[in-house]
């Protein structure tokens, strides 16, 4: 656009924005001429070489008939010339050189494509030769002959002196000989446009000597010591941006730090332009993007869609944070193009292309994009073919080395797609590869905020339209394509986090294909099978048992066990009939199957063995788990993981990468330790989806089992089990065994959970605590009125599902159901005498319905029966004053009923023991209250009794002195009625003493112990 300006183009003094800067310097634009030499500095062996020789080039190309410049060193050249001389001599010689050429100004106007005949004019003679040849560098004499030399017989030497920088003359004495030159054809100025110079300093920022050198001789262009310039040279230095900004922090060090502080210097003697990153929407606007005639509204109502889509869709899109900082004005301005993309734009195309600029990028992008349909966004993973098309290189080795290994990468990747989905046609074949494509760019530029936490949705946003669905997320349907890719490339494609997991892509040039193909053999179907049940077992819980797996499982509130067992189901011989049986009476059996198999068998022949087995009678607490069988791909996953395994244990890496350097052996043990986590995790995840727990996300399944029924039974009473989706392992473990024990225990009590809601057993100490308030309850009339705030929830889990009473928030009030119950099927036996508590437990078990209950607790419901019937505990015949111990109860054991006096008999007992002996007996008539008060008066009556006696005796012996009567002589009572009633008659066991009543004190006074 310069060049238009300068030069008077109608065109560029048209434009709107241009012709009011234009106007200001129109008095001293209009009429003059200037040379304009680009330099594009990559290659260049240093400034000399780059401006003097890039001079030479434009003069030739724009001058053809003009003289060169002479900023060579021509003392070589003129010695050359003079032998040249003496071998043809002055007249053939001078025939050979050039007559001086016509100025810039003709030749300009000469429209005569006619050859002209070297020499023609005869414009030297051998005397202007001579003095010429012996002219002292930078004469005018000697300067005249070097451009006839170099313009005729030594053209050559210009050429080859192109990357020789020993060749030129001095860069100050350069500028001034190429300022002389433009003055001979007629220009009023020199505009030198210098290009991608901080990239090539950044080359060669190792020699720091070299880069100093360099940057100094760029003050040459404004400050020299030869002022010899009769038309000013105005300098344009594209310096992109710091070279911090450029390369990372990575390469920052002390010799990059000098150069910065160098161009620092620099920047005190030259004006600046600036042209920001924001600058570049409107200048894709005014530049690249022009609608075709008629097509505006079009473009409106295609944008018009993105302007409805999501929120967060818009904001990535948009990229407020990016380095143009765009809104949405600026959206609209570069659509089809997005804000992203040209933030990344940005960040990249400085640092991998050396050829092309932001600008050309874009318009090849524009180009490739040519055949969208009209207003389509187009997608930021198609950034990276023009990035990367071969024209350009990276400028830092560190680049270099990742550009070259994402280059690989992704001819890896196209090549998984193209075999995956058949065509580069494909809709989702170009989907998935824009996928790839934006992680590569986000590998390359890691801290463009575009690229930053590439998840599902941001990669469905930066491509929007890649991906359609009516019903699924987007960003959901591309996290699955992910974890596809991920599968197959685990060490390169990895990701954070489950719900919402986060992509990136880790880049190598190590390769480790030759390493898994050295350990082929090891991928056994042996070892698969063991890592698949390791896997299976972990996710369930399992312990592995030396028999048989066992899993401990809480039920209803009770300790259960479930067995497992894992094989091939159709195979006979690896899983015999008897292998569909638990190895324990009371256990549940989980048979599982594993997700593939030898030859041509399907998982149909899985499901017609469980079916045989049903059909022949075999009737047990058995599960039998099916699989899908894996798709092709999860089982070249699953042999990768095996060999990589394989190299992992036992250190056996270090035998197959003995010859690697030391860092090159670290990063291969990093790449297989990542691809064995990324390979387990994904196939940890698949056996979800071949068990029926997970919707399948494979693109190509395996075989199905039929019907989708994954789990069957041996029980008829659980006949149609159903796994729960959405949910693991162990979850569905315990749902299915839940599903088990209800079938074969239906009436069984279920004690709940704990206090936080989890399965938890009831503790053989909850249930004695329960046994204790029963106990109490009882003794209180059927009524505990104070359960103790720390028993309150422990009772009321135990007691209320048992149905032997209800808790409220302090009262346990017991039931009678028991007792009737008990009684009911007693009756039924025609059992009238003692109750062996075994025929009971069978009559709970059996005749009641109340099976599966473990021992404890069905002691529990035998003691709760003996306290609501009040019988007494007799062992092996004979009468027990204390009930057994809950866990003692057992064979041997029996309960018996007890004859009771009346109530009113009862009273009046309870009544004189309390006033007679200060004993208190507990009101309600059961029988193990009626034994405990004769218990207590008989130890109360004991003890007074041989008090009486030692008084008695006493006396006898001291009667005469106390003037008593002889011992043995009778006393007739008070009564005067009963002469035989002593009222310290001892009695017999047999008898009971016989008190006469009239010796009882009244209520109202005290015995008097006489």
């Amino acid at each position: 656009m310069l060049h238009a300006v300068l030069n008077g183009e109608p065109a560029a003094r048209a434009k709107p924005r241009l012709r009011e800067v234009i106007a200001e310097h129109d008095e001293w634009l209009r009429g003059r001429r200037f040379l304009m030499v680009p330099y594009h500095l990559v290659g260049a062996a240093n400034l000399d070489e780059a401006l003097l020789g890039g001079c030479v080039r434009a003069v030739r190309e724009q001058h053809p008939n003009a003289p060169t410049p002479t900023v060579f060193r021509s003392d070589a050249m003129l010695a050359d010339a003079r032998r040249m001389r003496e071998q043809l001599g002055d007249d053939a010689f001078v025939r050979l050189l050039p007559a001086d050429g016509p100025s810039g100004a003709a030749d300009d106007d000469d429209d005569d494509d006619e050859l002209q005949v070297i020499g023609a004019g005869g414009a030297w003679t051998a005397a202007e030769l001579d003095e010429a040849f012996a002219a002292p560098a930078g004469d005018a004499r000697r300067e005249r002959l070097e451009s006839a030399l170099l313009t005729g017989p030594m053209r050559s030497y210009a050429e080859s002196a192109r990357g020789d920088a020993a060749k030129y003359v001095p860069l100050e004495n350069g500028l001034a000989a190429i300022s002389r030159h433009a003055r001979s054809l007629e220009y009023d100025g020199m505009v030198l446009f210098l290009d991608e110079l901080v990239l090539w300093l950044q080359a060669h920022m190792r020699d720091r000597t070299f880069v100093n050198s360099e940057i100094q001789k760029l003050v040459k262009l404004i400050e020299s010591g030869d002022a010899d310039r009769p038309v000013p040279i105005v300098s344009f230095i594209s310096r992109q941006r710091d070279l911090s900004q450029l390369v990372g922090s990575d390469v920052l060090g002390a010799d990059v730090k000098a150069m910065e502080q160098a161009l620092e210097y620099l920047n005190e003697r030259f004006d600046t332009v600036d042209l920001e990153d924001r600058n570049l929407p409107e200048i894709i606007k005014e530049r690249v993007l022009k609608p075709l005639p008629g097509k505006d509204a079009v473009l409106e109502a295609e944008f018009a869609k993105i302007d409805r889509t999501g929120q967060q869709v818009k904001d990535i899109l948009l990229d407020g944070s990016g380095a143009t900082q765009a809104d949405w004005t600026d959206f609209r301005a570069v659509y089809p193009l997005s804000p992203a993309l040209l933030n990344v734009l940005v960040a990249l195309s400085g640092a991998l292309q050396r050829e092309r600029t932001g600008l050309k990028l874009v318009q090849q992008l524009l180009e490739r994009n040519a055949d969208a349909a009209v207003g389509r966004l187009i997608p930021l993973g198609d950034l990276w073919d023009v990035l990367v098309d071969g024209t350009g290189a990276a400028f830092t080795d560190k680049l270099k080395r990742e550009s070259e290994a994402a280059v690989k990468f992704a001819a890896k990747a196209r090549a998984h797609l193209l075999e995956k989905y058949g065509s580069d046609t494909h809709a989702d074949f170009q989907a998935d590869e824009r996928f790839v494509k934006t992680m590569l760019l986000g590998a390359l530029a890691p801290d463009v905020p575009a690229l930053r936490r590439l998840t599902g949705a941001r990669l469905a946003a930066l491509n929007h339209g890649s991906v359609r669905s009516r019903t699924v997320p987007a960003g959901d349907v591309v996290v699955r394509r992910m974890r596809d890719l991920q599968a197959a490339f685990p060490s390169e494609i990895r990701s954070d986090g489950e719900a919402d997991p986060v992509f990136s892509l880790h880049l190598s040039d190590l390769d480790i294909e030759p390493l898994l193909d050295a350990v082929a053999e090891e991928d056994k179907a042996g070892v698969r099978r063991v890592w698949l049940r390791d896997r299976l077992w972990e996710a369930i819980g399992v312990r592995d048992g030396q028999f048989v797996a066992e899993k401990e499982i809480v039920w209803r509130g009770t300790r259960r066990v479930a067995e497992f067992v894992f094989g091939n189901v159709r195979d006979r011989v690896d899983l015999p009939d008897e292998q569909f049986t638990p190895a324990t009476a009371g256990n549940v059996r989980f048979v599982v199957d594993y997700p593939f198999d030898d030859g041509d068998h399907y998982p149909s022949d899985d499901y017609h063995r469980v079916e045989e087995l049903r059909k022949s009678g075999v009737t047990a607490p058995t599960l039998v788990w099916l699989t899908d069988f894996f798709s092709d791909q999860r089982r070249a996953q699953l042999g990768r993981l095996m060999r990589i395994t394989f190299l992992l244990e036992r250190d056996r890496l270090a035998d197959y990468t003995g010859t690697f350097p030391p860092d090159d052996r670290a990063k291969v043990r990093r790449q297989l330790e990542v691809a064995r986590d990324t390979l387990t995790d994904q196939l940890t995840g698949a056996l979800a989806e071949v068990y029926g727990l997970a919707r399948p996300t494979d693109a190509n399944p395996g075989p199905e089992v039929p019907d989708g029924r994954h789990v069957l039974s041996l029980q008829p009473e659980f006949a149609q089990p159903r796994e729960e989706g959405g949910k693991g392992f162990e979850a569905n473990v315990l749902h299915l065994a839940d599903g088990m024990f209800s079938a074969l225990y239906p009436k069984h009590p279920d004690f709940g959970t704990d206090r936080t809601g989890q399965r938890k057993a009831v503790t053989p100490g909850e249930l004695r605590t329960a046994l204790e308030w029963i106990t109490r309850a009882m003794d209180e009339g059927g009524r505990a009125n104070n359960v103790d705030s720390h028993h309150l929830r422990t009772v009321k889990r135990i007691v209320e599902p048992l149905e032997l009473g209800t808790v409220h928030d302090g009262p346990l009030v017991m039931r009678s159901d028991w007792r009737t119950r008990v009684n009911q099927v007693a009756a039924g036996h025609q059992q009238r005498g003692d109750l062996d508590v075994e025929d009971i437990r069978s009559w709970i078990t059996k005749d009641l319905g109340y099976a599966g209950l473990d021992r404890l607790t069905g002691n529990l419901l035998i003691a709760a029966y003996a306290l609501l019937d009040d019988r007494a505990w007799v062992l092996r015949g004979g009468p027990e004053r204390e009930a057994p111990a809950l866990q003692e109860i057992g064979p041997g054991w029996s309960l018996r009923a007890q004859p009771l006096p009346s109530d009113e008999e009862y009273a009046a007992a309870r009544d004189r023991a309390a006033r007679l002996f200060g004993v208190t007996a507990k009101p309600a008539l059961y029988a193990r209250n009626v034994n405990r008060l004769a218990e207590d008066l008989r130890s109360r009556a004991e003890a007074w009794e041989r008090n009486v006696a030692g008084v008695r005796a006493s006396l006898d012996r001291h009667a005469a002195l106390l003037g008593l009567d002889e011992p043995g002589a009778p006393v007739p009572c008070s009564c005067g009625r009963r002469p035989g009633c002593w009222p310290g008659s001892p009695g017999t066991a047999a008898t009971p003493p016989r008190w006469c009543g009239s010796w009882l004190p009244s209520p109202r006074t005290p015995a008097s112990g006489t």
